[in-house]
């Protein structure tokens, strides 16, 4: 369904997927980039989130708020200056694909790695409406599986093999020891249910929430982009 080699059901939820990434391929003293919170990206891994206990920088990529999205030239400067040693595309608040395909280049020149937090918008992906981030050079998708992706609490981690089999043998024992089945059961279902009926529930959840948008826009409400 994601292009993934590797896939991983363990994770309790989102926050511990990314725990899991982050601990695994970063060091103390590394610098991370991410979408700053103040841009909408997820809090759980700005500064005083998960980053504040595995004594990592987080810096914020370079956000044109008028779109929306990462300034792709700026990025890259800052990549070539700072030279992290990860880079996580995905946020909170996220209307459009974000520039992996552009940025990744720089990003692996650099030595980063590059992950997705795809939390919110994991079920768009699978419906095939939104960006493919496997596709798009990202090492790694990870996130919550019952936000647009209609699942139960939990998280999931997909990655090609590289980066899956390392993943692996740091979840178990480290963060998750024993496998809750009835909730892999149950993202189990969700998932032969978004094989088969993704591509138009995909395409519903946009267009309820442009029509949505239009309407609040239509009685003078405030709508970004």
């Amino acid at each position: 369904m994601f292009g993934a080699e590797t896939a991983h059901l363990r994770p309790l939820s989102g926050h511990i997927a990314d725990l899991i990434v982050l601990t695994t391929f970063t060091e103390p003293n590394d610098t991370i980039m991410c979408v700053s919170a103040r841009d909408g990206g997820y809090p759980g891994i700005w500064k005083q989130g998960i980053p504040s206990f595995l004594r990592l920088k987080a810096v914020g990529f370079p956000f044109l708020r008028e779109n929306m999205n990462i300034g792709v030239e700026k990025a890259e400067e800052m990549m070539r200056k700072m030279k992290p040693r990860m880079v996580i595309f995905g946020a909170s608040r996220f209307l459009f694909p974000h520039p992996v395909k552009a940025l990744a280049k720089v990003a692996y020149e650099v030595g980063a790695n590059i992950g997705y937090d795809g939390s919110h918008v994991l079920g768009l992906i699978a419906g095939k409406k939104f960006q493919d981030p496997i596709r798009d050079w990202a090492a790694m998708l990870f996130g919550l599986t019952r936000k647009s992706f209609f699942g139960p609490q939990g998280g999931i981690i997909l990655a090609d093999k590289e980066h899956g089999e390392v993943i692996k043998k740091k979840t178990f024992p480290a963060f998750v020891d024993n496998a809750h089945w009835n909730r892999i059961a149950a993202l189990t279902l969700a998932l032969a249910e978004m094989k088969k009926f993704g591509r138009e529930y995909a395409a519903q959840v946009v267009k309820n929430a442009q029509t949505l948008s239009r309407t609040l826009a239509e009685y003078g409400f405030p709508v970004t982009c």
